[in-house]
């Protein structure tokens, strides 16, 4: 009997190890960051997608103007001078990572998208002069003036939630816009956003809102723009 069960046992355990290694087999190693962009540079690729991945130099990024898509958000990246010479990029993530300095963005004249959000800059008004943007995420910052927004006319889609952003008038008229995410800011009226007769979909999701506010959602209703204004609460 004790024969049987020593011989149990050592049957579970090399069961165990070869679960184990079926399990370790088949998980995919993901690739480093640095040999995503080796593979890239080798097929002189259009986009490369780098988030979560930090490299140990960002130079190397400077030599790929076969680049028109850079998504490196959620790493250690920290200075746009590192991509200065891809001038051709059409689209830059950035966001949650260590840039400060923005000026380094007039090195991109043709961005059409731009998500910079969760970073510490102080300074966003360069924004204004990319001109071809139409789409620009840069919520949950310190941002507090959107005036560079007067500029982008061919700007359709602006998200500045949870920010320091208080005053809309710089969208007054704007003559593109459809959709605007200003929750958590400090946005106490949409007069001026009642003015831009492209708009589709604003977010402004609180806990409350003010007599005016409420009046000014139910007119957006009327016109046919989404209006997402609950928290939405999840049930499990």
């Amino acid at each position: 009997m004790r024969c049987v069960t020593r011989l149990s046992v050592l049957f579970l355990i090399f069961a165990g190890f070869l679960v184990s290694a079926c399990v370790h087999d088949s998980t995919p190693k993901r690739p480093s960051g640095m040999e995503k962009v080796q593979s890239c540079i080798e097929t002189r690729c259009s986009q490369l997608n780098l988030d979560g991945l930090s490299l140990a130099d960002y130079g190397v990024l400077n030599d790929m103007d076969h680049l028109r898509v850079l998504m490196i958000s959620l790493t250690d990246f920290a200075d746009l001078t590192n991509i200065s010479n891809l001038t051709e990029l059409t689209e830059l993530h950035i966001g949650a990572t260590s840039v400060t300095d923005l000026s380094g963005l007039a090195n991109h004249p043709k961005l059409t998208v731009l998500h910079a959000q969760d970073l510490d800059a102080t300074d966003y008004q360069i924004i204004g002069t990319l001109t071809s943007l139409n789409e620009i995420a840069v919520g949950k910052s310190g941002l507090s003036d959107i005036s560079f927004a007067r500029s982008l006319k061919n700007l359709t889609s602006l998200s500045v939630h949870h920010s320091e952003v208080a005053n809309l008038e710089p969208l007054r008229n704007h003559p593109s816009l459809q959709v605007l995410e200003i929750s958590g800011t400090k946005v106490e009226t949409l007069t001026p956003v009642m003015s831009i007769r492209s708009l589709k979909h604003l977010s402004i999701q609180e806990p409350g809102h003010s007599d005016q506010m409420n009046q000014q959602i139910k007119q957006l209703r009327d016109r046919d723009v989404f209006v997402l204004d609950q928290i939405a609460i999840l049930v499990c």
